[in-house]
């Protein structure tokens, strides 16, 4: 009664299983060994992140070698632009109202629509996006929880592999090796841990080193054009958190390295957004009558030692403190504070680009210039990433205006 109640000769019960795709045979049928089972794991892991856009690159840096995964940035943004249910391209042209209600109400996106129309010469919008990452290993808040696992699953987890998108705060959700946030969805505790128990049994694949060997964290993109109501982040990179090593001089090689990986990473993201930045990105298919986005960073929002790393500023109490303007460290604090000028981008990444050229020079002299060079604004020997679409060459070069603390990780 046992095979024929598996195995029904005709009948409804056959018909209603005619749309059913299962064989019906048992694991050891189809897996032949466990490593015909192990490979067919690694290419759905593989074809799952292909699919999604993701890329690994090795990184060298100073001596070292770094995993990282980003993906296209302009292409996250394009996708999740042309799904949204509600699109806002433009700004209102008779303004605003006194109550700002959305990141296009603002100011900073009027600057750049201005920009755009005066050189743009047919129907162009501004792509907006916001920015986030935290290189803080910290506890998580807000009631998330997540499963160690390895980079892969984490990949394919993010959003776009399984058809979950992020809707809570990037605050809440761990910067570890791998992030899979319970709230957002069960099925994921399924995946999770049939896959622990794959890799507990089976052979090790070549991504999975990175489960006790490196932390990464996440570098995520919201579109501010997306105004359906929910706030969804994106994941566009994981950058490698680089650790201080027992070495001669750790902390300023540290330091080096930590700077070189996270600008590398950025670029890596952001590389098709910069030509899209300059001369904007054509549509698929027109929307709303306009066929060209200039993608453009509106605000990059992350806590304070990472904003001086994304700006390749100095930290600490050095002669220039602060991001936005160039006080002094002597007037911080009293009146005339309030009038120290801005931090001009142009001046500011000329002299950036020349120390960086000159940072191999071994001899007395070079030294002493870039010295000279670090204390004019308090920077060091690095170019932004972001410098290519906010600081050189685009107006209206808001590179040290478009940094946002993030306050729920502050309090």
């Amino acid at each position: 009664m046992g095979a024929a109640a598996t195995r029904p000769a005709g009948g409804g019960v056959e018909a209603d299983r005619s749309g059913d795709q299962s064989t019906g045979c048992t694991l050891d049928e189809v897996f032949t060994s466990a490593t015909s089972f192990r490979n067919a794991i690694r290419d759905d892991l593989d074809r799952s992140i292909i699919d999604a856009g993701w890329r690994k690159v090795e990184l060298i840096e100073g001596g070292r070698s770094y995993v990282a995964f980003f993906r296209c940035a302009l292409s996250v943004a394009l996708a999740a632009l042309l799904s949204a249910k509600r699109k806002q391209l433009r700004r209102p042209v008779d303004g605003v109202s006194g109550r700002r209600e959305h990141p296009i109400d603002g100011e900073a996106f009027a600057l750049h629509q201005t920009e755009i129309d005066k050189v743009a010469g047919e129907p162009a919008f501004i792509l907006g996006v916001h920015l986030y990452s935290d290189c803080t290993l910290v506890s998580r808040s807000g009631g998330a929880s997540c499963v160690p696992l390895f980079p892969a699953l984490a990949l394919c987890l993010s959003d776009g592999c399984v058809g979950c998108t992020e809707t809570m705060h990037p605050c809440s959700l761990q910067a570890t090796v791998a992030e899979v946030s319970l709230s957002n969805c069960c099925m994921w505790m399924v995946h999770a841990l049939w896959l622990a128990l794959v890799y507990r049994f089976l052979a090790v694949h070549p991504l999975l080193h990175l489960l006790t060997a490196h932390y990464l964290y996440p570098v995520r993109m919201r579109v501010v054009n997306d105004v359906t109501g929910a706030v969804t982040w994106h994941t566009i990179a994981f950058v490698p958190f680089v650790r201080t090593e027992q070495e001669p001089n750790a902390k300023v090689k540290g330091r080096a390295r930590r700077c070189g990986v996270l600008q590398r990473t950025l670029y890596l993201a952001l590389r098709e957004a910069v030509g899209a930045s300059h001369m904007g990105a054509e549509l698929p298919e027109p929307i709303h009558g306009f066929k060209r986005a200039f993608f453009r960073v509106l605000l990059y929002c992350c806590d304070q030692m990472e904003e001086r790393s994304i700006l390749c500023l100095k930290s600490g109490l050095c002669a220039f403190p602060c991001s936005n303007c160039m006080v002094s460290k002597e007037a911080l604090g009293k009146p005339e504070a309030l009038q120290a000028p801005d931090r001009r981008a142009i001046i500011t990444l000329q002299r950036q680009i020349e120390l960086s050229a000159g940072a191999g020079g071994s001899r007395p002299l070079d030294r002493a210039r870039r010295a000279a060079f670090k204390s004019m604004d308090s920077y060091n020997a690095f170019i932004p990433a972001l410098a290519c679409m906010a600081g050189l060459a685009t107006p209206p070069n808001h590179m040290y205006k478009m940094i946002a603390f993030d306050a729920l990780h502050v309090c």
